[in-house]
């Protein structure tokens, strides 16, 4: 799973979401999108600036088939391909999102879901962490 940015749907027809604040404060009781806890494999590391290098995202060491699971509350924002690969887009609320990439057998944009509950399965992909 990987916490880049892509495009989102936006939410629409979502219930209005909680303030930033409120998300946040909840953070304690987030849960890993893989089961059993996962390795990291590479750590968030953001850029100097906007277009700056930096790894944007959280690389977890899984194997292909299990299922990925939202981390807190959440409704599907995006669920699709992006560059050929399958990606999930959480709205948390309050302009906090999850995407979880590469999966496959993912739920439709729309969905709310809880923490832990099942978002999608892992793809088989190479490309990024091998």
């Amino acid at each position: 799973a990987d916490g880049s940015r892509t495009a989102s749907t936006g939410g629409r027809g979502a219930p209005p979401s909680p303030s930033r604040r409120a998300v946040l404060s909840r953070a304690a009781s987030w849960v890993w999108p893989l089961t059993p806890r996962p390795v990291v494999v590479h750590p968030f590391r953001p850029p100097a600036g906007p277009y700056g290098p930096g790894h944007r995202g959280v690389d977890l060491a899984a194997g292909p088939g299990g299922p990925v699971r939202s981390p807190a509350p959440a409704v599907v924002s995006f669920a699709g391909l992006v560059a050929g690969r399958g990606v999930v887009v959480l709205d948390h609320g309050g302009g906090i999102r999850s995407t979880l990439e590469p999966v496959t057998d993912w739920l439709p944009v729309g969905t709310a879901v809880g923490a832990g509950d099942r978002v999608a399965v892992l793809a088989a992909e190479g490309r990024h962490c091998g």
